[in-house]
């Protein structure tokens, strides 16, 4: 919901009098083209530009980011997290930290430091919109000025097992020990669907809405996010109402519940528990290989190989021209 995107587009404006040149803006009587208009009239309904912002040539949405603010949310039925627990957990994420356990190593980078900061990070209820005071949902709120790849999906899968009382919140502290896991144990990632980019932070950065007094464009981008809502609202409430006709024929237990004692129901994220005959603790769990061999057997790829000549290649290429580029 707060995507940055930075990309070259057309102006009608003369070089000098751009914004990011230090211009006003304006051409005499010409304008900047309205690129929101022009970008939503190319973007399927699920995607809308909001604003934009003119930004100089060394701008990156990627690495001149000074924060970003991530929400995971969850249903609580019938008191089956352990709140009070998964909140305690999520403490211990706070501060600058490790997280190779905690992420999704991706060769291609070639990463050797995983070293992030969290500002914040906490488990709090959320009413929704229209608010709902008997909601049971909740949000894992997390604020930091980095992430590594999944990182936040593999948080939020351990602060699940936390949740379930299946491991204790002193887990998280452990695999940020990295003298004690230098490696990551096996785990599945929690599901990728409820989790929202919600904002991010940058210096400096003015953003220009739509000048449109009738705001017509607004109204627009409105009936078509409420047309989106309401086809998933009807799904809800007709998947409600099925469980509540199956659960009429017989007997049946609600969600969470378990009529197999010998068996685990683990949650992902996704509302499907997977079923387990012995959970096996975290800590006990087949390790990865460490970073550092991952990395290195990469190197020895022809995959590897080709990246490589790619990179120089491209980089040749802007050498010659005279330009510079992003790597």
């Amino acid at each position: 919901m707060g995507q940055v995107s930075a990309f070259v587009v057309r102006s009608k404006l003369l070089p000098e009098d751009r914004v990011e040149n230090g211009g006003n803006g304006s051409t005499g009587d010409e304008r900047e083209l309205d690129y929101v208009q022009i970008l939503n009239g190319l973007l399927p309904s699920s995607i809308r530009v909001l604003a934009w912002c003119p930004v100089p040539e060394e701008f990156s949405a990627r690495f001149s980011c000074r924060g970003r603010h991530y929400r995971y949310f969850f249903l609580n039925m019938n008191g089956e997290l352990d709140i009070d627990a998964m909140r305690k957990a999520a403490s211990y994420f706070i501060g600058e930290n490790d997280f190779r356990n905690f992420c999704k190593l991706d060769v291609q980078k070639q990463i050797n430091n995983f070293k992030r900061r969290i500002v914040s990070a906490d488990i709090v209820p959320y009413e929704g919109i229209p608010a709902n005071v008997d909601s049971k949902l909740y949000t894992l709120e997390l604020q930091g000025t980095a992430f590594l790849w999944h990182q936040v999906r593999c948080m939020m899968a351990i602060l699940f097992l936390v949740g379930q009382r299946l491991e204790e919140p002193e887990i998280v502290r452990y695999l940020l020990d990295i003298e004690k896991y230098p490696a990551k144990p096996e785990y599945e990632m929690a599901h990728d669907v409820p989790l929202v980019l919600y904002d991010c932070r940058f210096d400096g950065l003015e953003w220009r809405y739509q000048a449109d007094s009738s705001n017509v464009h607004e109204e627009k981008i409105l009936r078509e996010l409420f047309g989106q809502w309401h086809d998933h609202k009807l799904k809800e409430t007709l998947s409600g109402l099925l469980c509540a006709t199956v659960g009429r024929k017989g007997n049946h237990i609600l969600p969470g519940g378990n009529t197999d004692e010998a068996a685990t129901f683990v949650m992902g994220g996704d509302g499907y528990r997977k079923v387990t005959k012995s959970y096996k603790r975290v800590e006990k769990r087949k390790r990865q290989r460490a970073f550092e061999v991952i990395n290195e057997s990469y190197r020895k790829t022809a995959k590897y190989e080709r990246q490589q000549l790619k990179m120089a290649e491209r980089k040749d290429s802007t050498d010659n021209n005279g330009d510079t580029m992003e790597e």
